[in-house]
């Protein structure tokens, strides 16, 4: 078997990954140990090369046929196939012996998921009824289920999938560690419920409720207010700086008659977090250990900036000002939701134009 030194060494880098994974494929892997199958196994996925990855499987089901990682292996490519009834069953027999990899790669890798939407979304039901899984799982894959009817523009799915967001929503906030939880970046309760409320006021947009989406700024003023960035985990705090100034910057969209001073009251809440991530997780991560996909320091700026512009629209071009903050708050694949924000901006906009004339008269 390859060791272990020698897989840290080179087991990131894709050239290495391909040599080892064709070695093993033509030596018909009798030179490498089962759980090195499936550390080739899950490389050829991330690549992503699934013809390599089911070549591998063929290799390792034949010399360990009843290995649980060889199981593990099936059990991704049957689902990803589209072969549900036979992944569900490969699923919760995983999942009984605590072996939830299938799970993750389910929850994290959306390429691994079957592409029919019907699908994909009983598989996703299935993870988050399960009472064997983390909880931070359930969540996940409910938030990846809100994500998919987003998609879709199901309304009628979105209306079901909304209260059960808000009983996780509750669940977690009843937790000590919500505002300070020192765990990584997935398993982290405190990102865990910024990513619940982002996913609550999409649905909440998609089924054109402000009420809703004004409840979960309230929330979020206060949650931010007391996060304690000097105890939650570094990686995890700039990770939901995002949804968490997405979550702070709805009150663009709330009516001034309920609260004159909500677009203003986004804009300080803003400039707050960034002066408490830069005082406590800026200064104290390590240098270059923090390599972010989504550039989540330039896009709180960037909601900053809009939320000025919107408070002064008569030196701006308000319609490209309202455009651009419909494209910062949506954070789904429907663009169609990107029309519902501009048109309630335009609502609250007017509003505030006839608070102001009333103010003159």
């Amino acid at each position: 078997a390859m060791p272990l030194k020698l897989r840290r060494r080179f087991g990131r880098s894709h050239q290495w990954q391909e040599i080892v994974s064709l070695a093993y494929v033509l030596g018909l892997g009798y030179l490498l140990r089962q759980r090195t199958a499936y550390w080739l196994f899950d490389s050829m996925l991330r690549r992503p090369n699934y013809q390599r990855a089911g070549a591998i499987l063929t290799i390792a089901s034949r010399r360990y046929p009843n290995g649980d990682d060889v199981s593990s292996m099936q059990c991704t490519l049957a689902l990803h196939s589209g072969d549900l009834n036979r992944g569900l069953r490969l699923l919760t027999t995983r999942i009984e012996r605590g072996d939830l990899r299938a799970v993750d790669r389910i929850l994290f890798r959306t390429g691994s998921r079957p592409s029919d939407f019907s699908q994909c979304a009983k598989l996703l039901d299935a993870i988050a009824a399960s009472e064997e899984v983390e909880l931070t799982q359930r969540c996940y894959a409910r938030i990846a289920k809100a994500y998919l009817t987003l998609r879709s523009c199901d309304k009628h799915q979105a209306s079901t999938l909304r209260p059960q967001l808000r009983e996780l929503i509750e669940e977690l906030i009843s937790l000590p560690e919500s505002t300070c939880c020192p765990r990584g970046n997935r398993n982290n309760i405190t990102k865990l419920l910024v990513s619940l409320q982002t996913a609550s006021y999409h649905l909440a947009l998609q089924s054109d409720d402000l009420q809703a989406c004004t409840q979960i700024w309230r929330e979020m003023l206060s949650f931010a207010e007391h996060i304690d960035f000097s105890r939650i985990n570094t990686d995890a705090g700039l990770r939901m700086t995002s949804n968490l100034c997405r979550c702070l910057a709805l009150g663009a969209l709330i009516d001034p008659r309920q609260h004159p001073r909500a677009l203003a009251t986004s804009a300080e809440a803003i400039t707050s977090l960034e002066k408490a991530l830069a005082y406590n997780s800026l200064c104290s991560t390590p240098k270059g250990r923090y390599k972010p996909q989504e550039n989540h320091l330039q896009l709180l700026e960037e909601l900053k900036l809009a939320c000025q512009h919107l408070m002064h629209p008569q030196t701006r071009d308000a319609t490209r000002d309202r455009e651009q903050y419909a494209s910062l708050i949506n954070h789904s694949s429907n663009r169609d939701l990107n029309r519902v924000i501009t048109d309630h901006l335009e609502s609250v906009s007017a509003t505030q134009a006839g608070f102001t004339s009333c103010f003159r008269e």
